[in-house]
């Protein structure tokens, strides 16, 4: 359906307005094709639109502003979590009474100047948390504090330098549907061999197979395929070595796992060297796909369940290449409910950006996901990002 705006003008402005000033107009009341009024917008500073609130007039302010169960703020176009609130406030009151432009001392008609309220901006450059208290002119949004630094309000900045209050609101994240589960879940299991927390693919496991035929074949070296007489094998074997990622060592020292062959270079399993003898590997089965129904918020920037796991496709698919690459790198630190070791991988807003960013991936050897990591802007350390959305599904 098409709408149409008439802007709302002081009365000395004439009836027709010019189309200059009709585009300049801070409220507009919306139309649709009968003629109806349905809405009145206002202009933001960023030359967006946000739609006013319609109340009885005999609603008391208090139930104007009460929204059950709220987890932010409505700011036209703009939802701003609480968490993101928390953080702004946390940033503002550790820069009050420093002397710098922000906190600025608020002047508007919303709140009485006795009230001493201050205002921070929300947002700095392409949706970040603002933590700049010397960039005047920063952004649409701002919380509103107390002399105390706590958190009053959030309003918003019009065209004309005004501000308007901001609306508690809740946003509920959507469930994804069925098909997009099916998508997320329908990888293959894995089955191989778990050796002291390294899992061993069968499909790694036919590509070593393959290297220790050829070398077998051209009798390129010396040293390995190696036979092997002795426990917990009761007939002579062949011994390959392997690298952790699963594929054949090429050249360096070699790890201490080996893929068991017959002399007939078919797989008997995978062992790893112990103190005296070989120690058989445990056969697993993996269950598909990259586990994950939660959605993580990180400080502004929020990632999908279906971001989480397509990064996890393509970090797993990393670790398999070349022990030089940077990621995914192990991670000891912070512990997660899915069992470790963990390694990290780079999770982006801007997917286009050269740059690894800020924010980490968490995911088990096995490709699990454990969750995600952000980078605390005060200390330099990794901390863990809030968890939003389903409950990530357990090992059965």
């Amino acid at each position: 359906m098409g709408y149409a705006t008439w802007p709302i003008l002081p009365m000395e402005f004439t009836p027709e307005p010019i189309s200059h000033v009709w585009r300049r107009a801070m409220y507009q009341i919306v139309f649709d094709a009968n003629g109806k009024v349905t809405d009145m917008i206002v202009r933001l500073a960023n030359n967006q639109f946000a739609k006013c609130w319609r109340v009885d007039s005999q609603q008391t302010e208090a139930s104007i502003y009460s929204v059950e169960e709220s987890n932010g703020y409505k700011c036209g176009y703009e939802f701003i979590p609480d968490n993101t609130l928390t953080e702004c406030t946390r940033i503002a009151r550790k820069n009050l009474g420093m002397g710098h432009h922000y906190p600025l001392l608020y002047s508007g008609n919303l709140y009485s100047d006795d009230l001493g309220y201050r205002i921070w901006p929300i947002y700095y450059r392409d949706s970040k948390i603002h933590r700049y208290p010397n960039a005047p002119r920063s952004g649409s949004f701002f919380i509103v504090i107390d002399s105390a630094g706590q958190l009053n309000d959030v309003i918003a900045r019009t065209s004309r330098n005004n501000f308007i209050r901001c609306m508690r609101a809740r946003k509920v994240s959507p469930a994804p549907d069925s098909d997009e589960l099916s998508q997320i879940f329908a990888k293959p299991p894995r089955n191989g061999y778990m050796c002291d927390k390294e899992f061993f693919d069968d499909n790694d496991l036919q590509i070593a197979l393959k290297a220790a035929q050829r070398m077998i074949a051209t009798k390129r070296s010396l040293s390995y395929p190696k036979t092997y007489v002795g426990e917990p094998f009761d007939s002579s074997c062949l011994l390959w070595p392997l690298n952790k990622n699963g594929r054949s060592y090429m050249t360096g020292r070699v790890d201490k796992y080996r893929l068991v062959l017959t002399l007939e270079l078919k797989i008997m399993c995978v062992a790893m060297e112990g103190k005296e003898k070989l120690v058989p590997c445990e056969r697993r089965f993996i269950r598909g796909g990259y586990p994950v129904r939660n959605s993580y918020r990180c400080y502004s920037e929020f990632f999908s369940h279906e971001e989480l796991a397509s990064t996890a496709e393509v970090a797993c698919r990393m670790g398999k290449r070349s022990k030089k690459k940077t990621y995914p790198a192990i991670y000891q630190g912070l512990e997660f409910d899915v069992e470790g070791p963990y390694l990290i991988y780079p999770i982006k807003a801007n997917k286009f950006s050269p740059k690894p960013g800020v924010h980490r991936l968490v995911i088990n050897t096995l490709c699990h996901i454990a969750g995600v990591l952000t980078m605390d802007p005060n200390t330099k350390e990794l901390v863990k990002c809030s968890v939003e959305g389903q409950e990530a599904l357990q090992e059965s």
